[in-house]
């Protein structure tokens, strides 16, 4: 639960339990100052929702998704290759402030909070900084905080830009298809002429063959 007052830094608490006849929350820590306890104080949940979207339309709806692991709806075990056709969920388990690691949809990679998917280019287009440098908050370590465990450290060498997306392949739209008018009980099929009998024959030849639509010679 997120705690606040106007003006005042919000805090972070976890519900340890509810008494509905007290109307009473019991927090895993305690209120701190500098929240006013003469004043209303405004609760507001961090649980986050997760919208899979394929083909322009909405395909799964992940609701009431938490990254706390004692929540019923841990991201991790909730978005899972048994509850998605689409995705899977991973949590980093990062250790920095708890409002620091909740879902940021005016993050960079994001547009108006949707993050776009396609042929796997998505880990290359959304790589930062902190991709190589690692993270301060997290305890596994990669990129340069693995030289965090060396005593010496004689030479490194890295890439002088990060990886450049690579463009989107552009799919021509397929032609239109084009009718045309034929004789009475007769059919065009690329160039060749259909028989009521069901056989056909190519343009410019007298052999009638296997027609594909009716399957008779």
């Amino acid at each position: 639960m997120k705690a606040w007052q106007a003006g005042v830094t919000p805090q972070y608490r976890t519900v340890k339990s509810i008494d509905p006849t007290m109307n009473l929350l019991v927090w895993d820590t305690p209120l701190l100052a500098p929240l006013d306890f003469t004043k209303a104080i405004s609760f507001e949940s961090v649980e986050f929702s997760l919208t899979v979207h394929a083909g322009g339309q909405p395909r799964e709806i992940f609701s009431g998704l938490s990254l706390d692991q004692r929540h019923p709806k841990y991201i991790q075990t909730a978005v899972t290759a048994a509850t998605s056709q689409y995705i899977e969920a991973r949590d980093l388990h990062s250790t920095s402030a708890w409002a620091a690691r909740l879902p940021d949809p005016t993050a960079l990679q994001l547009d108006n909070g949707t993050l776009q998917l396609w042929g796997g280019r998505d880990g290359i287009a959304a790589l930062t900084a902190r991709d190589f440098m690692g993270d301060p908050g997290s305890e596994t370590k990669w990129g340069l905080r693995t030289l965090e465990d060396v005593d010496q450290v004689s030479l490194v060498c890295a890439a002088d830009i990060l990886i450049e997306p690579s463009p989107a392949v552009q799919y021509a739209p397929l032609p239109p298809v084009v009718s045309r008018s034929v004789p009475s009980g007769r059919a065009v099929f690329g160039g060749a002429h259909c028989h009521p009998s069901g056989r056909w024959k190519p343009a410019r030849s007298s052999r009638w063959t296997m027609c594909s639509t009716c399957s008779r010679r």
